[in-house]
């Protein structure tokens, strides 16, 4: 886990590719419910994943392999459907940045490979 998350919409079910990148807004009480979907539910991007959270040779941020945290920990991806399940929650919906990303969540099919990126 890290301090903030960004959420990364795969392109499609089959494309280890994310162009999104939806971040959240800090809300610590949220952060220990989606670590528990995580881990219960996670499973690691592949070695081929890629996202605009990558890392050029300098360090810079660009289009790039993603599959760890700037911890170092492997990222790992989780259905959208276990996360739309959030949708209530006061942090969502009393917090109009996250009650954005879920409306993001909630459009999309419950099969989609959402990969959680802690920094």
């Amino acid at each position: 886990m890290g301090v903030d998350l960004k959420l990364l919409p795969f392109y499609d079910s089959q494309v280890e590719f994310s162009h999104c990148i939806l971040q959240l807004e800090r809300r610590r009480e949220l952060w220990p419910i989606i670590e528990k979907i995580e881990r219960e539910q996670g499973m690691p991007v592949s070695k081929n994943f890629t996202s605009f959270c990558g890392k050029d040779s300098k360090g810079n941020t660009c289009y790039g392999k993603t599959t760890t945290t700037p911890y170092g920990i492997k990222i790992n991806w989780v259905y959208s459907k276990y996360l739309k399940t959030l949708s209530q929650q006061k942090e969502v919906k009393n917090n109009y940045p996250n009650k954005a990303v879920w409306a993001y969540l909630l459009s999309c099919p419950n099969d989609l490979k959402i990969a959680l990126y802690w920094h």
